[in-house]
């Protein structure tokens, strides 16, 4: 299966980082990201120990994003970094995430799609328009630790 590159113009604003037109994620594009969304009971800590190890990634990436804005730009931008950081350290987020996983024996992935867009629906839902503005960040954010997570796949050799 191959895959489609695209390219988005920005504008640089420190080192690998763009100010540009975002890509929005619709609500079945984090579950195709989530890969396969049935596992054993076997698979279990295994797939706890993967988004363990995308969230880790993502915060540590998140945390040098925002250092490097910070020191180029302006603390104010390297803010939402460290607030897209905050949010991956709530350990309601990781424990419903493991909760999904464990009794409906889902994958992480889908666990973590459904959660984030669950949270995304509930800033959307919200009457004060800077709290509905959020919601955009927790899609993002959702999309980013779906793909690390799909990327942290341990490969299998099929028989």
């Amino acid at each position: 299966m191959g895959q489609k590159t695209i390219t988005i113009a920005g504008s640089a604003i420190s080192s690998g980082l763009v100010i540009g037109s975002a890509f929005i994620y619709r609500e079945r594009q984090l579950e195709a990201l989530a890969g396969a969304d049935e596992i054993e009971e076997h698979q279990i800590e295994e797939e706890v120990q993967r988004i363990e190890r995308a969230t880790l990634t993502v915060s540590e990436d998140l945390r040098v994003s925002a250092r490097r804005i910070e020191t180029d730009t302006n603390a104010k931008l390297g803010a939402i970094f460290e607030a897209h950081e905050a949010m991956l350290q709530d350990p309601g987020l990781r424990e419903e995430i493991r909760k999904l996983v464990q009794e409906e024996l889902i994958s992480a992935g889908h666990a973590l799609s459904r959660v984030f867009r669950r949270r995304e629906r509930k800033f959307r839902e919200m009457t004060e328009p800077s709290h509905r503005r959020h919601a955009d960040d927790v899609a993002d954010l959702g999309g980013v630790c779906c793909g690390q997570w799909r990327a942290s796949k341990p490969l299998r050799w099929q028989r």
